[in-house]
């Protein structure tokens, strides 16, 4: 499964990544069913089209994401000084 978030900042977009993690963090401690995340940040104009987005930037975290591992995210430099983000997870 897998889901996918946009956001108008950085900061936001780094914050709901980190919840995300320390959501999984939580949960593993608590469960004997383990869980993992892995997390693609990029940034860039995508488009929105009913309720998805389309675009280079969500080609982009998909592809980090699939290179991220365990619990981690992946965000290109370019991310820490750019919005609008999507996170696809």
């Amino acid at each position: 499964d897998g889901l996918m978030v946009a956001s108008i900042s950085v900061s936001g977009a780094l914050d709901c990544a980190q919840a995300m993690q320390q959501g999984v963090e939580v949960h593993n401690h608590r469960s004997r069913e383990r869980l993992s995340v892995r997390i693609g940040i990029s940034t860039g104009d995508a488009t929105r089209e009913d309720d998805d987005y389309f675009g280079q930037p969500v080609v982009e975290a998909a592809r980090l994401c699939a290179a991220a591992s365990g619990v981690s995210r992946a965000v290109p430099v370019e991310a820490v000084s750019t919005f609008p983000l999507i996170l696809h997870s």
